[in-house]
């Protein structure tokens, strides 16, 4: 499947489109600055709109993911159920243990040390379509996230580079090269 690059100005509607074509591919974007992406949840979209966060709607069930500069998205869109986000979060997990990191998979969420997100993945089923998306943090900032989400946090996000880690790395782990 082709990988197709996206950025906050055509993530929604090049996404959208792709989804109603029923192309089957990959798209990932690495975030130049603050978005949100709902989901299904309720947001401040005042506190978006005071702190210059864009709000980002795309199908996809689950809570708001609040992205910041540096963090990746990666999706998959392809025709029938998908198990794919799951397998993304299982690679991630292995290479964070292969770093000396704490790493296990709590439902769709990838933890460290039991306590910290540093990926999630949510996906949906449009007309036989399925959309998977995976969300990983290189850079968490928990005060923009207390501003914007409505719900209480029970898992707290952190960024992966407070490992050391960093987009691009995770890039190579994901399987893209920047130039695609």
């Amino acid at each position: 499947m082709n990988i197709i690059k996206l950025d906050t100005t055509n993530c929604v509607q090049e996404t959208i489109r792709l989804i109603k074509s029923k192309t089957e591919c990959y798209v990932y974007g690495i975030a130049d600055k603050p978005c949100v992406f709902p989901g299904e949840a309720a947001i401040n979209e005042d506190a978006c709109r005071d702190n210059g966060v864009q709000i980002l709607r795309l199908p996809s069930r689950g809570g708001a993911i609040v992205v910041n500069g540096g963090d990746i998205e990666f999706a998959q869109l392809k025709s029938g159920e998908s198990f794919w986000g799951r397998e993304i979060l299982v690679l991630l997990k292995k290479y964070l243990i292969s770093k000396g990191i704490n790493a296990e998979i709590q439902d769709n969420d990838l933890m460290v040390d039991g306590l910290y997100k540093v990926a999630s993945h949510a996906s949906a089923l449009i007309d036989g379509f399925c959309y998977t998306t995976v969300h990983v943090s290189i850079n968490a900032d928990i005060p923009l996230i207390k501003l914007i989400c409505t719900k209480p946090m029970k898992k707290i996000p952190k960024g992966l580079s407070e490992f050391g880690i960093t987009a691009e790395e995770m890039l190579g782990v994901l399987g893209i090269t920047p130039e695609e």
